[in-house]
């Protein structure tokens, strides 16, 4: 039994990788045709790329003994593309292509590849016509007489036989004989890819002016030089137009409380040709106004700013406008749009009369805290010379005071033995004691009578008046 799973398992999984296999394979085709089998040295021939009808691909080309005026074709939206080639001096042109191919009718692609070769042919020279001769005499000629050769003429042909850009069409269509074109350029296109081809394998081809193109009109020489050393200059006028009108900076930013500029940092990051951004993270409520700074690309463009003064709670949009007339009379405009959030103002609740007195208090705290934390090395000093001052000054009192001191102890050890003695004889004696207390009692009593005797004859007497 179990073998007969393991034989099913095996045979699902063959099936399987074998599906897999017929997917990943394309029926897509690419070939490669030339124009001409056999060309001159520096001759010019066309090559065509294609694809099926239902297909498509993106194609690398390379040229061995050659040069493509292209060495990439897009063939998304049309077949077949044919570009030119200029043949070298000698040997035999490979023309590679390579790339992925897709087929729209089985929808499965794969990376094809196709070659073909073109012999370079070598010119045969020509050999002089020998012009009709009188009939040799029958003289011997003289042994000493040296023959000379025969000189070729040089060729004196500067004319182009073909002549492309691929940039863009010029203007007329080329002919040999006509010697100045024009053609228009993006503003992204500094530089043109030229393919010039002499009409004569020995002549010479210099291009100047194609460096580093302005906006505006250049102008583009080609100058061909025949064998002889004659030339021709074929003329290209080449109109780059300007740019398109965008912002060139971006920036956004508000002032803080320390007067400081604060950039604000927007997503995505600015880029002329994206017109959308909002920013990172939310403005503090206490931000009320915006400020912003651009410039366009474009010299006598406007630029309208418009909601960076009233910044309100939650989102806000602010709109940049950029506008120039242009020589038709209409306007070029572009509009950027930045989101900006900001926070919610605190709701304040009024205080309460405690909360005032405690935040009174927190602050008085604060304030001497501050103070304290400000100042403590000097307080730590000033402590230290306060304890200082104290303990010399104690020191003195006691150093000063120190007899006196001995003189109260000395009295007092002489007041508690008197107490001691006293206390000692009302112990052992308290009858003599008793007595001798009736008798100052007695004493004391004979003294206040006599006080009171005396007090009564002190009285003023009363008398009779005399006249």
């Amino acid at each position: 039994m179990n073998k007969r799973i393991s034989k099913s398992i095996l045979i699902i999984g063959i099936i399987i990788i074998v599906g897999l296999l017929l997917t990943t394979v394309s029926n897509a085709t690419l070939t490669i045709t030339t124009s001409k089998s056999t060309v001159s040295p520096g001759e010019s021939f066309n090559v065509t790329v294609s694809v099926g009808s239902n297909e498509a691909g993106a194609i690398n080309l390379s040229a061995s003994n050659g040069t493509l005026s292209q060495t990439y074709v897009d063939l998304m939206s049309q077949s077949s593309l044919t570009i030119s080639c200029v043949a070298g001096s000698s040997g035999t042109i490979t023309i590679n292509a390579s790339g992925l191919v897709a087929n729209y009718a089985s929808e499965t692609e794969g990376t094809q590849s196709a070659s073909k070769s073109v012999i370079i042919k070598q010119p045969t020279p020509t050999t002089p016509t020998t012009p009709n001769t009188p009939s040799t005499p029958t003289t011997k000629p003289s042994t000493n007489t040296t023959t000379k050769p025969a000189e070729t003429k040089k060729s004196d042909n500067s004319n182009l036989s073909a002549l492309q850009i691929a940039e863009g069409v010029i203007t007329p269509e080329f002919n040999k004989k006509v010697k100045e074109y024009s053609i228009n350029v993006p503003n992204e296109i500094t530089k043109l890819s030229i393919v010039a081809t002499p009409e004569h394998s020995k002549a010479t081809v210099k291009i100047t002016g194609n460096e580093e193109l302005q906006v505006g009109e250049n102008n583009v020489e080609i100058v061909v030089t025949a064998e002889d050393g004659s030339t021709d200059t074929y003329k290209i006028i080449v109109t780059r137009a300007l740019p398109e009108l965008n912002l060139q900076t971006l920036s956004i930013y508000y002032i803080d409380e320390n007067n400081q500029k604060v950039e604000i940092k927007l997503e995505p990051q600015f880029v002329f040709n994206t017109y959308e951004y909002k920013n990172l993270e939310k403005l503090s409520y206490t931000i009320k106004e915006l400020q912003v700074d651009a410039t366009a690309n474009r010299e006598n463009a406007k630029i309208e700013i418009i909601g960076n003064e009233k910044i309100k709670a939650g989102k806000n949009e602010i709109t940049i406008k950029v506008t120039l007339p242009n020589e038709t009379g209409s306007e070029e405009q572009k509009t950027y749009k930045i989101t900006i959030e900001r926070e919610d103002e605190p709701i304040v609740v009024p205080l309460t009369t405690i909360q005032k007195i405690k935040n009174w208090f927190n602050g008085i705290g604060n304030s001497i805290g501050g103070w304290i934390t400000a100042n403590f090395d000097k307080l730590i000093s000033g402590m230290l010379l306060i304890a200082t001052a104290s303990f010399v000054g104690l020191t003195i009192y006691f150093a000063y005071d120190y007899k006196n001191y001995q003189r109260i102890l000395a009295k007092l050890a002489e007041y508690n033995k008197e107490n001691l003695n006293q206390r000692a004889a009302v112990a052992l004696k308290p009858k003599i004691t008793n007595a001798n207390e009736n008798i100052e009692s007695i004493k004391i009593a004979q003294k206040e009578e006599t006080n009171n005797d005396q007090n009564a004859n002190s009285k003023p007497i009363k008398g009779r008046r005399f006249k």
